[in-house]
């Protein structure tokens, strides 16, 4: 495996229509990057990222960029070791959106390392397969009835729990209250404001979500608020989750060093993929604090098992028309790898090209 060299490399750039709009309709398109390895003895990784809510052209080239001077050419090694040398030459620009160009990158670099391996990228990762949890996410906007009656269905669905997101509006305490009674002695469930509160707001519904029986109140406020995190922490009688806006494990330290948080929510493509991830779960590990990923539960059950403190993933379909071969949530609502080596995914290469926006080989 360490003799092989990186002898081909390409990045896509594909639109994929997302299967539920986001952002209260307005996203209705995934910018998709996908970087696709090959060595010189015939071995394939593949790896993506997604983009929301803006054009892809600046992920795209950076996705390039990243493959082209770091990737294609280079000698196979592990890849958090490529990882430190993106993510050195990647601060010259900053990161933001050139994270999910180096996502693609990072993850196909897994992909094709477990594969030598023979193993699943959790394996290669040095875990061994596990079953977590899953919940599923709706989409926020919803009246108190559609919350209750999506809840419901997925409860019956075999979801081990929901995530709901208030306005934040005068209905939300109701609409909360029933979703927690709903959910009672059938699974968790989750409230995501979506950093939509001021503080005394985030006191206020910290408190509903307590009484209401919900396991975590997430993104209330803006990560950057730190000491109105801290303010909250204090008084909340709620675990608060957040952390799906952070590109590094510098971003995240301060809330774990200072427990504003119990669970810390990396998102792969935010992060640059899995070594970052990788890095924030050890690290909150160290603290006692739990990881629940943002969103594709597909990757994040890799993630989880060489994480012992991750300990939900979540669903939300995004690109899921497009890949095939992901694990399937068992009797329990719980997802885990199979044995497949890689990722373990197969894609439809026939909608990959309908998708498609640009391409390029380096």
């Amino acid at each position: 495996m360490m003799a092989q060299k990186i002898a081909s490399a390409r990045t896509r750039w594909l639109r994929v229509p997302l299967e539920q709009p986001l952002g209260g309709g307005r996203i209705t398109v995934a910018e998709t990057f996908v970087v696709d390895l090959e060595t010189d003895q015939g071995l394939t990784g593949r790896g993506f990222g997604c983009f929301f809510g803006a054009a892809g052209d600046v992920p795209y080239a950076a996705a390039k960029q990243i493959v082209a001077d770091h990737v294609a050419g280079k000698p196979m090694a592990h890849p958090e070791a490529f990882a430190r040398d993106i993510r050195t030459a990647m601060f010259r620009y900053g990161l933001g959106a050139f994270s999910t160009g180096m996502a693609a990158a990072d993850i196909a670099l897994w992909d094709l390392y477990a594969k030598g391996l023979g193993v699943p990228v959790g394996v290669a990762m040095g875990g061994r397969a596990r079953a977590v949890p899953v919940y599923r996410t709706f989409e926020f906007g919803l009246s108190r009835e559609e919350n209750l009656r999506l809840a419901d269905a997925a409860l019956q669905d075999g979801m081990a729990g929901v995530k709901v997101h208030p306005h934040p509006t005068p209905d939300d305490e109701r609409m909360v209250a029933e979703v927690g009674a709903l959910v009672k002695g059938r699974g968790s469930f989750m409230v995501d404001s979506t950093r939509r509160c001021s503080l005394a707001q985030a006191i206020h519904l910290a408190n509903v979500c307590a009484d209401a029986g919900a396991l975590w109140f997430e993104e209330p406020m803006f990560e950057s608020d730190v000491d109105a995190y801290e303010m909250l922490a204090r008084q909340s009688r709620v675990a608060i989750a957040t952390g799906e806006a952070w590109h590094s494990l510098s971003e995240a330290q301060v809330f774990l060093s200072r427990r504003l948080c119990s669970v810390v929510q990396p998102d792969l493509f935010q992060m640059g993929g899995f070594s970052e991830c990788l890095r924030v779960a050890r690290a909150a590990e160290a603290f006692g604090i739990d990881v629940a990923p943002h969103t594709m539960p597909f990757l994040a059950v890799h993630l989880a098992a060489a994480a012992p403190n991750l300990t939900w993933v979540e669903q939300l379909p995004l690109i899921d028309r497009l890949v095939g071969g992901s694990p399937k949530i068992d009797g329990l609502g719980r997802l885990s790898i199979t044995d497949a080596p890689g990722l373990g995914l197969q894609w439809d290469e026939a909608r990959a090209a309908e998708y498609l926006v640009a391409d390029s080989v380096a």
